[in-house]
């Protein structure tokens, strides 16, 4: 018998949340496949602008802190919405997400950095009725590689090759 295990799956987007490339569909696809599993799975993922207009309603206020970046601390909200059998966790930060596009600004290099920080300090303070430190499986993707190195978690790094 296998043993279920709690995945936190984190990425710079995911389809139906927001999608630029391949990858998109996959962090949309494999969650959902893993929880029909059984596992306890969560994604992380910027709170874009897109998203925030499209979920108003819906999204659920779990928390805020503040994440350093530099010399700077920055607010950093933490949403949740539940779709089919996965806990969908948004990093809310206007300064940084709320912007028409997904990427392609003069920032994104900044931007990331404070998505893989703020998913570091978040980890352990979402609800353990989702995430357990002891047996999480750590799945990141583009912009958040770094994130696993900060964490003493299981980590598997997918690196994504494709042409445009």
């Amino acid at each position: 018998m296998s043993r279920l295990m709690n995945i936190i799956y984190v990425t710079s987007e995911s389809v139906p949340f927001g999608k630029t490339v391949r990858l998109a569909v996959v962090a949309g696809s494999l969650p959902q496949s893993l929880s029909a599993n059984g596992d306890r799975v969560s994604v992380i993922l910027p709170l874009y602008q897109s998203v925030a207009d499209a979920l108003r309603d819906r999204l659920h206020f779990e928390r805020y802190t503040y994440v350093r970046l530099a010399w700077r601390s920055l607010y950093c909200g933490l949403f949740s919405y539940e779709r089919q059998g996965v806990t969908w966790y948004f990093v809310d930060n206007e300064q940084y997400f709320k912007r028409p596009e997904l990427y392609g600004y003069y920032d994104d290099g900044e931007r990331f950095a404070f998505f893989c920080r703020a998913v570091t300090e978040l980890l352990p303070l979402l609800p353990r009725r989702y995430v357990s430190a002891s047996d999480a499986g750590y799945v990141t993707s583009v912009f958040s590689p770094v994130s696993g190195n900060w964490l003493l978690l299981k980590t598997v790094l997918a690196v994504n090759a494709w042409k445009q």
